[in-house]
């Protein structure tokens, strides 16, 4: 998943994108309580990884 890490709205499109890629996988299991409990903290976990590499992408383009 490629995403502009000095831009807001692509990093949020990102995020959005890998979840509803997560909802896409799951497919009918994701009516599992379980299952949508794993989701969710995959989910998060894409999220702050995108958020991750976003903020040391700015910080390698500031020591430039």
């Amino acid at each position: 998943m490629s995403f502009d890490p000095s831009d807001p709205g692509s990093i949020e499109t990102a995020i959005t994108e890998i979840a509803r890629i997560v909802d896409e996988k799951l497919g009918d299991y994701g009516s599992n309580p379980i299952v949508a409990q794993m989701a969710d903290g995959m989910k998060e976990a894409y999220r702050q990884g995108i958020l991750e590499k976003a903020a040391a992408a700015r910080l390698e383009g500031d020591e430039a």
